[in-house]
């Protein structure tokens, strides 16, 4: 039988094809596990709370955070304030919620941490049953030692038709304007 002669010339335009290819693949790969961060969870989970009220706006904005931090709970309790502040129709504001993950905080502080940043902002101190049962109502992933408290910032927005659902969550880095405006809307 005989053997075929190879192109030389074929032979490196096949391998650079082939790592081109492979590394277009990694490069996309790469781009989708750092983007999930930013995109937004969206359900449609049903939330039975006592700390959102029957009345009044059909839609809430839900915050996890404590009173001493000073970096992401800040800045978005900030965000919303501005933007709540600019909309055209003040009495169709969300309920906003900020749910205190510091055991060792107090009902009183939470209240007083969030009425800084506006009257109409609620904040909430759950026991720590009740928080247990957040923690995995809203799949949070949070972890405190004595004063130290290890959280990443999530914003959930949440409407009320037949009882409370959250239709979708934002990490800190991935809350803006832009996007509580399109929710307001």
């Amino acid at each position: 039988m005989p053997i075929k002669p190879v192109d030389t010339l074929d032979l490196p335009q096949k391998r650079l094809s082939k790592l081109f290819v492979g590394l277009l693949l990694w490069l996309v790969l790469i781009a989708i596990i750092f983007s999930i961060p930013f995109l937004p969870l969206l359900s449609e989970r049903a939330v039975a709370t006592n700390f959102l009220p029957d009345k009044g706006s059909n839609q809430a904005i839900v915050l996890f955070g404590f009173s001493g931090c000073s970096t992401v709970c800040s800045t978005q309790l900030t965000v919303l304030r501005e933007v709540l502040n600019n909309k055209a129709y003040p009495e169709q504001w969300p309920h906003v919620v900020f749910i205190d993950i510091d055991q060792l905080s107090s009902t009183e502080q939470v209240t007083q941490y969030v009425s800084g940043f506006d009257h109409r902002f609620t904040g909430y101190f759950p026991s720590p049953q009740e928080l247990t049962t957040l923690k995995d109502l809203f799949g949070l992933n949070f972890q405190q030692q004595g004063s130290q408290i290890i959280h990443s910032g999530k914003v959930f927005f949440l409407q009320r038709n037949e009882g409370w659902k959250i239709t979708s969550a934002y990490n800190a880095q991935a809350f803006n304007n832009k996007k509580l405006i399109s929710f307001l809307n």
